[in-house]
């Protein structure tokens, strides 16, 4: 297997370089201003720096330490599409606050119920219940996908497998993007 500079995956898709990564041990907490919301948030477990190119737009920056001013999110349009790169934990909803930033300007992106996942593989979606109690699927993935076994509703540590709809382009690329922003 061929070694590969950290976050190489990250660099081949967006062009974007991770220059560092920090982690801050309890009690201690950094700080990431939100751009699209002029709003800062804390955070303490993990945080990448990266160096986009002049096609990125920084969404969220670091605001202190030695990497203050450090790329901490961004956005890059390809194509007619928009991938969206988050570094930093999401403890204290900061993947939430950020993805409520960008709802106004992509309409398609819409929060996953807590400890869940969506992914999309071939023709086949399937959507992870890793919760405690069941959880149903939500709307805005039933409008593009049906469960194969016509239940709304997913156990816990439960999995359904749904087929695509006619309209289901717009959020298989969410999945993929949002599943290549997790790596």
């Amino acid at each position: 297997m061929p070694e590969y500079p950290y976050g190489q995956r990250i660099t081949d898709l967006t062009g974007a370089k991770i220059t560092g990564y920090d982690v801050l041990p309890d009690p201690h907490h950094g700080t990431i201003e939100l751009i699209t919301t002029n709003t800062s948030v804390t955070w303490h477990r993990w945080a990448d720096q990266f160096e986009i190119d002049d096609t990125s737009e920084v969404l969220a920056q670091l605001t202190d330490q030695f990497y203050k001013g450090a790329c901490a999110a961004f956005n890059k349009r390809m194509g007619k599409g928009t991938i969206i790169c988050i570094g930093f934990d999401q403890e204290e909803g900061i993947y939430k606050l950020v993805e409520q930033s960008l709802m106004d300007e992509l309409p398609y992106l819409f929060p996953l119920p807590n400890h869940t996942l969506f992914q999309v593989r071939g023709n086949l979606g399937i959507f992870l219940n890793y919760n405690e109690t069941a959880v149903s699927i939500p709307n805005e993935i039933l409008e593009h996908f049906t469960p194969i076994n016509d239940s709304l509703t997913i156990a816990p540590a439960g999995v359904s497998f749904l087929i695509p709809g006619a309209h289901s382009l717009v959020l298989e690329l969410l999945c993929i993007v949002d599943y290549i922003t997790r790596l």
